[in-house]
């Protein structure tokens, strides 16, 4: 998966397209298109092939002791 910004018409600012490989892409084709997202002003948006969300190793808020 792949976002792409864009300027939609009904506010969102990106595209969500499924990821090819670079053979197909240079031969000229395009994936398909898997939906629109806005994303919040106030976080950077994630790199392409990295996660916005913690890990659980990350995840600190819910240790018991």
């Amino acid at each position: 998966m792949v976002m792409w910004p864009s300027d939609g018409k009904y506010g969102d600012d990106h595209m969500i397209v499924q990821d090819i490989p670079r053979e197909k892409r240079e031969a000229g084709e395009k994936g398909a298109i898997l939906g629109n997202a806005t994303l919040n002003d106030e976080e950077p948006a994630p790199k392409q092939g990295q996660s916005s969300s913690p890990t659980p190793e990350d995840d600190t808020s819910e240790i018991p002791f």
